[in-house]
């Protein structure tokens, strides 16, 4: 539950590498170095803010479950989350 929006963030951030390298590889076989490094610069722009704003909304819709969880472990008496 706690390394959820890790997690999350971690796939969105693969996929957008994955595609970065691709279109950067494309532009580079079709066009010019610059214009794949260009590209691959602005995917790579483009991932932070996505990965960004996934890390917080994911942990934000996240938050009522964890404190969900605390408390029900507190509760048990085990001291840890799970």
């Amino acid at each position: 539950m706690l390394l959820g929006p890790l997690r999350l963030t971690l796939l969105v951030g693969a996929l957008w590498a994955v595609g970065a390298l691709g279109w950067a590889a494309l532009d580079l076989v079709l066009f010019t170095g610059r214009l794949a490094v260009k590209t691959g610069l602005t995917c790579l722009l483009g991932a932070g803010t996505t990965c960004t704003i996934v890390y917080l909304l994911s942990e934000r819709l996240l938050r009522r479950r964890r404190r969900w969880c605390w408390a029900r472990s507190v509760r048990s008496g085990s001291g840890c989350p799970g």
